[in-house]
């Protein structure tokens, strides 16, 4: 019975278990055949929690064979992806459900809200796709695993078919595994019998063999206490090794640190150095500027003082003329009213000496009741009375009688209703003007307007023409002013409006800009260089959504618009929408790719992507192509 007891217990051992990496108690009880509070316990555990590395003594287990240990950790197995594949598939569920929340917040009202409904609709694409490559993954990896198991299962059960059942568990009725333990007990004590028996028919060597344990006995135990003492030299060697790994890498990690902090050091007083030459860089290339715009604006006074010059030298000369035409046509009319009145005295000479003379106020002595005296009063009176209908004539007193002298020419304003003469003559000297402004004669070109504004001031087609040339000599304020002129008479031109905002730009009223654009807008809403103003205005003042609005707009009207394709672009990447500012930029390449700064605006996009390689790539090319920006960009990201 002591044999077989022996036999039983010898089934039993303590086994030392190493934790690997993402082990848990859990895990290494299941495979063990244990329970987590008995592994907690034989290792004096106040906690589950373990570390890779660390040992895990396991006690009183039935002694297991690496076949039942392999069915064991395949179950195990089993059973952590199928968790793993729900988390996975609850963590997926989860962003699907949280789109379908973000979808029903979407204002159907907004500009951009057909944008958002697509980016969600292909996030919403992803994340389906993502169940279905999880679960795909995850059935394979069953499938796999579940082959491993049946087979390990079918040699488990046909090796050790007394401690399983069918389904390969192992059976837990103590009585079962007493029984098991005693038929193994039983052949071995028969096994001993068969040794006793004939160890008893040779009595000879029974105590030589005696001698013989006895000495192999005293050998083993002196080989154990070698390996005992041996086995401390190792653990103490091993110790002191561990000692000095430990002190070297510290003396390593310090050195790693100071390399680190003086490398750091050294990369702050480059970086501060590259700041303080990039900002006199900055103040260098700003003063240049200024003087540039200062010598600009100094030679913009210039030809635009001689060209008031020659203004105020047309309007001396055009009005020496007129006076002398003024001059001209008094004399003609006096001589004409001296040529009547000496006709008229004339006649009255040749009658008797009963008639009317004037003469400045002064009535002869006539005698009032003479039939001759009456006929020349209803005569006169006759002669008043058609002057009274011509209206260039106005009204003045000699004596008791009134008369007509003519009218000077009335001056015309806008609004006042021109004679289709006039209008006639209006448009042939605006004809002239444009053919003079071929000619590069602008001072001949505006006479030539002037005169055809005086005849028709409803005539807003020379309001404009005479506002491009102001502006073409960069006087925006009064080129302004001409347009207004313009607005007066025809307030349905969207162009101008659209010029009128291109003059505040210049002036430096982008707001006051953004609204003249609008009307040109709000007048031809398929007007694209308005919507291409505003959107240029909208990217300075940082209203990026708004001229993202327009730039759609514009290539929905024209997709080969290209500028409006690629100030879309910049307008994403200022947004954040590094994706589709890529994809504008990308198709702006197809058709123009000798534009260095698309190249550059691209290379950022990819880097805010920490698509590095790319981004630099990009910034050669434009680098190549000479745009001075991408070299900065190369030194602070690439190199």
């Amino acid at each position: 019975m002591f044999f077989v007891a022996a036999e039983a217990n010898a089934q039993y051992k303590a086994v030392q278990y190493k934790v690997s990496q993402k082990e848990t108690l859990y895990k290494i009880a299941k495979i063990y055949n244990t329970r987590v509070d008995s592994l907690m316990k034989w290792n004096n555990l106040s906690s589950s929690s373990i570390i890779p590395g660390q040992v895990i003594t396991i006690h009183d287990y039935y002694k297991l064979q690496e076949e039942e240990l392999e069915m064991n950790r395949l179950r195990y197995t089993l059973g952590s992806n199928e968790t793993a594949r729900n988390e996975d598939l609850s963590f997926v569920q989860l962003k699907l459900d949280s789109l379908q929340e973000t979808k029903q917040n979407v204002d159907d009202n907004d500009p951009f809200a057909m944008v958002q409904y697509f980016d969600i609709a292909k996030l919403r694409k992803q994340y389906e796709d993502s169940l279905a490559v999880i679960q795909e993954k995850y059935d394979a990896k069953r499938s796999a695993l579940e082959m491993d198991l049946e087979t390990v299962l079918d040699l488990v059960l046909k090796k050790y078919k007394k401690k399983y059942d069918e389904n390969g568990y192992l059976i837990k009725n103590e009585e079962i595994a007493k029984e098991v333990d005693l038929e193994e007990g039983q052949e071995n004590i028969q096994a001993v019998k068969v040794d006793q028996d004939v160890a008893f028919d040779n009595k000879v060597k029974d105590k030589e063999l005696e001698d013989l344990l006895k000495a192999q006995e005293e050998a083993q135990k002196k080989l154990q206490a070698q390996a005992e003492k041996e086995e401390q030299k190792l653990l103490e060697l091993a110790k002191m090794k561990a000692e000095i790994e430990q002190q070297e890498l510290a003396e390593a990690q310090a050195a790693k640190n100071e390399a680190l902090k003086k490398e750091l050091a050294q990369k702050k007083k480059e970086e501060e150095e590259l700041a303080q030459k990039k900002a006199e860089e900055e103040a260098k290339l700003k003063a240049e500027k200024e003087a540039q715009a200062q010598k600009e604006k100094e030679e913009a006074q210039k030809k635009m003082s001689n060209l008031e010059k020659e203004l105020a030298a047309m309007q001396a000369a055009k009005e020496k003329a007129l006076d002398k035409k003024a001059e001209k046509e008094q004399a003609k009319l006096a001589q004409e009213a001296q040529k009547e009145k000496e006709i008229a005295s004339n006649e009255m000479e040749a009658t008797q000496g009963d008639v009317l003379i004037f003469d400045v106020a002064v009535e002869s002595k006539a005698d009032t009741t003479s039939k001759k005296y009456k006929k020349q009063q209803a005569k006169l009176k006759k002669e008043i009375e058609d002057l009274d209908k011509d209206e260039n004539m106005t009204t003045i007193a000699v004596g008791e009688v009134e008369i007509k002298e003519a009218k000077k020419n009335k001056k015309t304003k806008i609004g006042d209703e021109i004679d289709a003469l006039s209008m006639e003559k209006s448009r042939f000297l605006l004809s002239r003007a444009k053919m003079e402004i071929d000619k590069q004669n602008f001072k001949k070109a505006m006479e030539y307007t002037d005169k055809s504004i005086k005849l028709n001031p409803n005539y807003t087609e020379a309001y404009m023409l005479k506002g491009d040339m102001m502006a073409s000599f960069t006087y925006y304020d009064k080129a302004y002013e001409q347009y207004q002129l313009a607005s007066f008479t025809d307030n349905s031109n969207a162009q101008l409006y659209y010029n009128m905002g291109n003059c505040l730009v210049y002036l430096g009223n982008k707001v006051k800009a953004i609204e003249a654009m609008n009307v040109a807008i709000e007048i031809d809403s398929t007007y694209i260089l308005a919507y291409s103003g505003r959107s240029a205005l909208f990217v300075e003042l940082g209203k990026y959504k708004s001229a993202l609005y327009d730039y759609t707009k514009i290539l929905s009207l024209n997709k080969y618009f290209y500028p409006a394709l690629k100030g879309r672009g910049i307008a994403h990447l200022n947004l954040g929408n590094y994706d589709d500012a890529i994809r504008d930029f990308n198709q702006l390449l197809e058709f123009d790719m000798e534009d260095a700064s698309i190249y550059y605006h691209r290379g950022m996009a990819k880097m805010y992507k920490s698509e590095v390689y790319g981004a630099c790539m990009d910034f050669l090319s434009a680098s190549e192509n000479g745009y001075s920006e991408a070299n900065k960009a190369i030194n602070k990201y690439c190199e």
